[in-house]
């Protein structure tokens, strides 16, 4: 066996023991998973045709991004009960972030592998790291020169798993291919679907009521400033975080 294959089963061993902290716990210690959870429930319930969901809860059919785990959560709740489905959901998304991550590093993925369980993941934000992953493979995928329609479909599933990876995708591919003038009809074509769909999210109203969509809540623009650790008991560390991260970016 050759040394990249030996690398290969290690870095794929090593990644399935990643699943190791969802399967041996019987709940899953995050703020917002178990409201994406009872969000797929509500799904499963409405599509069931039950009265008392109907009168409370309705489905939004607007192609609005953010939705991407709750479909996955709402089809593994066909095969599993609530807290299987979780755990079924959040270890796909584990080994794409991993999978991601092999794809842009191959080796220096490694060096990645405790990126996995961040605060994003312990926060519960799930189509973040969804979309996370598939950002990674999207920017792999294009720097393989693939086809555009196979970067144009994952681009799409991107943005309906968050918008900012698929901002930071469309960017970097963007800048990147006119800087290296790298297949730029071609990449341009394929980024068009999911930068439409982005702007119409943009420009979109929050609601019925005609509010004005705010992007404040949404964009949270402290992560890329600070370094925060998963338990802060003192607010220095926060300073020290912003420090190390300035430090970092340059």
């Amino acid at each position: 066996m050759t040394r990249d294959r030996w690398l290969a089963l290690l870095y794929a061993t090593t990644a399935l023991l990643h699943l190791l902290p969802i399967w041996r716990v019987q709940y899953i210690p995050t703020v917002d998973g178990p409201s994406h959870v009872y969000n797929a429930v509500v799904m499963r319930e409405l599509a069931a045709g039950s009265p008392e969901m109907q009168r409370v809860f309705r489905i939004d059919a607007r192609p609005s991004p953010n939705w991407m785990s709750h479909a996955m959560l709402r089809l593994a709740l066909t095969v599993a009960s609530p807290l299987v489905a979780e755990k079924l959901v959040l270890s796909i998304i584990v080994l794409l972030f991993l999978g991601g991550l092999w794809m842009l590093g191959r080796v220096y993925a490694f060096l990645a592998m405790p990126l996995v369980y961040s605060l994003l993941m312990q926060m519960g934000s799930y189509n973040f790291m969804l979309a996370t992953a598939l950002m990674m493979f999207a920017v792999a995928l294009w720097w393989r020169e693939a086809k555009p329609i196979a970067l144009a479909i994952l681009l799409i599933a991107t943005y309906f798993a968050h918008p900012i990876p698929t901002a930071v995708a469309l960017l970097f591919i963007g800048v990147a291919s006119l800087a290296l003038r790298r297949r730029i009809l071609a990449t341009f074509a394929a980024l068009t679907p999911a930068t439409l769909l982005l702007g119409w999210f943009a420009l979109q109203p929050s609601a019925e009521q005609g509010v004005a969509w705010s992007w404040k809540g949404t964009v949270l623009w402290q992560p890329l400033t600070r370094m925060l650790l998963l338990l802060t008991f003192d607010l220095r560390q926060l300073t020290f975080g912003t420090v190390s991260a300035s430090s970092s970016a340059c």
